[in-house]
């Protein structure tokens, strides 16, 4: 993440490496163009596939089986999809994250890139999907660390109504003496520690953080809550929307705060206080990091925001003007992340969150890299950079 295409903003200082002109802090001036039209057709698909094919990228949230983007063989769909300049990510499934895209010889894909520079057309050729079915197995190498456990398999979260894999990350340290430690929560638990059970690479969480208590002697428990799967995008938004259906956001973190914090205090040895109480997720897991530290803002003192997808709903601005009068702003840190590669609105909405979430500019950073994607891959790095900053007094 360092390098020639990272800008690092934290507190009313600005950091440029030598070789940054990609990327300009400083107002942003809004102006209106007409969307590019974008045929997307299928080529080439795995013998056998009959379809449909769904397409899920930046422009759906990544929904999996959005029937608005579902394309059978044969067919065209016509989108108008944004500005000259706008970056599409996207990936093709058979219905879920389960059946989504693959390379040739079985390997995991980096989402597809391009630029809206004009009109065009998309053919998309697929070499293979990956096997589904609640049989299919798919195999990858464990790569968590000795620090990583399961909290609990099925803890129950009685205002959503359902039980969910809780992961958990222990300092090296943990088991010797009676010292207590920050704790981080963190949304989307499969992507955070181990290869086998990330459907699109790791965090690599545990690796960091074993390498900061290396270098610092300083740990952090962190706790990973699993998403739900194809209806991660409604139980991670904190607002119904016109179009993803209702949001159950809140009924989550009103699990985490009342019913998983407490068990998380009473088994662990947790500093308990909201100084050392954090939050942090990507995307979706980033809105709901957001919406945790304004609406709930007396348990968590501080928020990882990587790559947030503060576009799903047109409303959230006057929702977090809303949330912030009741949270106590002066008092609460911010980290912002995101790459100039994710999507045209991906920087300035950020932006404009940060500049809401904290006026006077004191308490937050603010880091931007060019040519980084909305891929796990990215915010692992991301990772390397908000921990330290997270763990500085």
């Amino acid at each position: 993440m360092s390098g020639s295409g990272t800008c690092f903003k934290s507190g009313m200082k600005h950091f440029f490496s030598k070789h940054t002109g990609l990327l300009i802090w400083g107002c942003l001036c809004a102006f209106s163009l007409s969307a590019q039209r974008v045929v997307f057709r299928l080529g080439t698909l795995p013998a056998g596939t009959k379809g449909p094919v769904y397409l899920a990228g930046s422009f759906n949230g990544w929904s999996p089986a959005d029937p608005a983007w579902r394309l059978q063989p044969g067919d065209s769909l016509i989108r108008h999809l944004g500005q000259p300049g706008a970056i599409i990510q996207m990936k093709c499934t058979l219905g879920s994250w389960q059946q989504v895209e693959q390379a040739a010889d079985g390997a995991d894909m980096a989402n597809r890139t391009f630029r809206l520079n004009s009109d065009t057309t998309v053919t998309l050729h697929i070499a293979a999907f990956r096997p589904g079915g609640a049989n299919a197995v798919v195999t990858r190498p464990r790569t968590a660390s000795a620090g990583v456990a399961v909290f609990d398999s099925a803890f129950g979260l009685p205002s959503l109504g359902v039980k969910r894999m809780v992961r958990m990350y222990l300092p090296p340290d943990y088991h010797r003496g009676n010292k207590r430690y920050p704790v981080l929560y963190m949304f989307d638990g499969q992507n955070l520690f181990d290869e086998a059970t990330a459907s699109f690479g790791e965090w690599r969480v545990d690796e960091s953080l074993d390498s900061i208590f290396r270098k610092t002697g300083k740990g952090v428990i962190v706790i990973g809550i699993d998403h739900a799967g194809p209806q991660r995008i409604n139980e991670y938004n904190p607002l119904d929307s016109s179009s993803f259906g209702l949001g159950y956001g809140e009924k989550l973190i009103s699990d985490v705060v009342n019913v998983l914090k407490p068990a998380v205090d009473r088994r662990l040895k947790t500093r308990v206080g909201r100084r050392h109480t954090w939050v942090a997720g990507s995307s979706m897991g980033a809105l709901m990091a957001t919406y945790s530290m304004l609406h709930v803002s007396g348990t968590f003192g501080a928020a990882g925001v990587l790559s947030p997808a503060f576009w799903i709903n047109t409303s959230l601005p006057a929702q977090v003007a809303a949330w912030r009068p009741t949270a106590p702003t002066k008092k609460l840190r911010w980290f912002f992340y995101a790459g100039d590669m994710e999507s045209k609105e991906m920087v300035p909405d950020m932006e404009r969150i940060a500049r809401m979430v904290d006026r006077k500019n004191e308490r937050t950073a603010i880091l931007v890299v060019a040519q980084a994607r909305h891929e796990e891959a990215f915010w692992a790095s991301a990772f390397t950079h908000f921990i330290p900053w997270l763990l500085a007094r």
